[in-house]
């Protein structure tokens, strides 16, 4: 290569590295921070996620040791009817990513203006995986099982079209699945202060969820999903498919 040349790379080299090492920026710091939990107190159960297929034995209960739930995305508003939505992170808009409640993972992060926000939409998979701390009834330490929390045989379009939970453009979301046969479904849980406003703008009372107090950015929050007793054997002779063992997912909420 002629002299001149060899020169003109040399310092065209030199000074993209002195750039890079002096001049780039750091990555922003994310203003918000979204960590899953599952509570270590009993839960008031969220009626609206699951209606009961089959009778639980109350008398035989357990924890979770592992709460597998997969998320795609979430988003926040400062309007309590998720009006507006601002997108914190999506992580798939395909196959969720399946994160373990039990390991306290970080769910999301994101850089949302500062500012208060009454309500919290969370893309997840309706479809959560589970298994017991312990061995009782029809309940396996060493078994995973997979429920279905918006399935066919719990919505009812005719009879009460509320049962028909809604994207975030309000469009319906047309269930999969049954009990004893799941299907993954995109769906969307509503956190809000203002549960009959969500309502009111067309979300579904089966997906709206109390907001306690609006959530803050910057700063971080917890998503807690059911805890302590919430694994119950079904009733003696009961199944669903090959399944006997239930999970009561409790009342999710944000801390």
């Amino acid at each position: 290569m002629p002299r001149l040349a060899t020169l003109l790379v040399t310092s065209t080299l030199a000074a993209g590295l002195a750039a890079c090492s002096e001049g780039a920026a750091p990555a922003a710091t994310p203003t918000l921070t979204i960590r899953a939990a599952v509570q270590s107190a009993a839960p008031v159960r969220a009626a609206g996620l699951r209606s009961p297929a089959l009778l639980v034995d109350s008398m035989l209960s357990g924890n979770p040791a592992s709460t597998r739930i997969g998320m795609r995305a979430a988003w926040v508003s400062a309007s309590a009817d998720c009006s507006a939505p601002v997108l914190v992170e999506e992580l798939s808009s395909g196959a969720p990513v399946e994160k373990d409640f039990n390991q306290s993972p970080v769910l999301f992060t994101g850089s949302p203006a500062a500012g208060q926000y009454r309500c919290v939409a969370l893309g997840i998979s309706d479809v959560i995986r589970f298994r017991p701390d312990s061995t009782f009834g029809g309940c396996n330490r060493d078994s995973t099982y997979t429920i279905d929390i918006y399935r066919t045989d719990n919505t009812d379009p005719v009879h009460d079209p509320a049962s028909v939970w809604k994207d975030l453009s309000l469009s319906p979301i047309t269930p999969s699945g049954t009990d004893a046969s799941p299907g993954d479904d995109h769906v969307v849980l509503i956190f809000t202060t203002d549960t009959a406003a969500a309502q009111a703008r067309g979300f579904s009372p089966y997906q709206t969820l109390p907001l306690g107090a609006p959530l803050v950015v910057p700063g971080q929050s917890t998503f807690v999903w059911g805890g302590t007793g919430t694994v119950k054997t079904l009733a003696s002779g009961a199944s669903l498919g090959s399944r006997t063992c239930e999970l009561e997912p409790g009342m999710p909420s944000f801390q």
